[in-house]
């Protein structure tokens, strides 16, 4: 288990990375959520699981007591914003496995990747001058959730990666026009994140040699104000 916390001056950010191993040592389930916690919010915002079954009897290890006759089984799933997406499937059966094993590379399989709106605002004020002015605000969210396993039986060795990529970008502008002349303020911000997790796993020996990885790269903050 590891679990490590960011903090801003209107947000925390908390992530964590659960393992649970079978009982010779074999993954059995990675988990990775992302919290964030702002003004009393709590907001689960990513929760990333890699799930493996049957892989025992791949790589000679003793199976758990009720589990000797299980499929091997490799995948991801992941719910962004407590929303449920495609899960997706490395390989299932033995047979599978084979037919995959010089197509599973290690490169990134994408789970979901696009863009979202979170806030687009419009709004005209009269002010007590009896003036108006006209608020706008706009913000989007770019994702690239994507994850990764590379088996070597000749090696003896495996490797799960989960890449996390994001930028947000929020920008809004107050305008108040009056007869003779237009005055107002343009305000932007900007940050991005890259937050990677990896697993390595030699079972050439027991007990097994596992090395986890967690990838951070620094979150660049930018703010432009215009008036």
């Amino acid at each position: 288990m590891a679990r490590d916390r960011s903090s801003a001056a209107d947000i925390t950010s908390t992530y964590s990375l659960d393992i649970l191993y079978s009982g010779s040592g074999v993954l059995r389930r990675s988990n990775m959520n992302i919290f964030a916690l702002s003004h009393g919010v709590h907001l689960h915002g990513l929760q990333v699981a890699i799930e493996a079954q049957g892989m025992e009897s791949l790589i000679g290890a003793k199976a758990d007591e009720g589990e000797e006759e299980l499929d091997s089984f490799a995948g991801m799933s992941a719910v962004l914003f407590d929303v449920q997406l495609r899960p997706v499937t490395f390989f299932k059966g033995y047979s599978d496995l084979m037919s995959k094993m010089f197509s599973l590379s290690g490169d990134p399989m994408s789970v979901v990747k696009g863009l979202i709106l979170l806030t687009d605002h419009s709004q005209v004020i009269r002010l007590q001058s009896g003036l108006k002015a006209s608020v706008e605000f706009q913000g989007g969210l770019a994702i690239d959730i994507s994850g990764g396993m590379e088996i070597s039986l000749w090696y003896r060795e495996s490797k799960t990666s989960v890449n996390n990529r994001g930028a947000l970008v929020i920008a809004g502008n107050v305008l108040v026009d009056m007869d003779f002349m237009r005055a107002g303020v343009e305000v932007s911000f900007e940050t991005e994140a890259s937050l990677d997790f990896i697993t390595t796993v030699q079972f050439s020996e027991y007990p097994f040699l596992v090395c986890m990885q967690m990838d951070k790269a620094t979150f660049p903050f930018r703010e432009f104000v215009t008036k």
